[in-house]
Parts: C-alpha cells; structure tokens; sequence
C-alpha cells in the first residue's frame, strides 16, 4: 500500500527516547505510520537497529530499578536462572544476592 499526505497536513517525526532524550535511529531511517481507514500517513517512525537497542540497554542498565526488573524476570524460572548464570559466569545465589541487594530500600539511600 502508499500512503498519500494531504497538501498542508502535519506528518509527526517521531523519535526514540533514550537515556532521558529524544533521539534519531542511528540508521537515519524512518518508515512512514499509515491510517488504515484513510491510507494517509501521519508520522514518520524511526527504524531501529541492533545498534539502537545496545545504546537503550545500555543506558537502561545504569538504573537499579531496570536492573531490578531483568533479575525480577531471570529468577522466575530456574531454566533462565541456570541460563543466565552460565552466560554470565556466575553462581546462581549470586544472581539472587543481587536482586536482594538492588531491591533493599537501604541500598537506594546509601547511593550518593
């Protein structure tokens, strides 16, 4: 399907949010965002990459409560648990230590 802009209309540039900012794909690249009912288009998304989502996580992964949730996920299941203790090189009760650690509301108040 094309999409078609009605002369005058307002196409939205959307943006990913990282780190606190709005920022472009690291591509540069957009695809349009189509009306099905109309077949107009009405924002430009960026098209992320592999590139896009290491800069996320990695931004991400300075925030103890994100830190929080991956270990949240990872400890559900032992299977993950094993998983990622391997990839990691760590002892599982490691891992547990340190969602008990980054959950303690002392530990948020002990970091300057």
């Amino acid at each position: 399907m094309t999409a078609t802009v009605q002369p005058g209309a307002t196409v939205a540039d959307l943006k990913n949010f990282v780190n606190g900012q709005y920022v472009t794909a690291a591509s540069g690249r957009t695809s349009e965002v189509v009306d099905p009912s109309t077949g107009e288009a009405y924002a430009l998304a960026p098209v992320s990459g592999a590139e896009d989502v290491d800069a996320a996580l990695r931004s991400a992964a300075g925030d103890p409560h994100f830190l929080v949730s991956v270990l949240d996920f990872v400890l559900r299941d032992d299977a993950t648990v094993k998983a990622f203790a391997s990839a990691s090189q760590l002892h599982p009760t490691n891992i547990a230590a340190a969602h008990q650690a980054l959950s303690d509301p002392q530990w948020e108040r002990d970091v300057p």
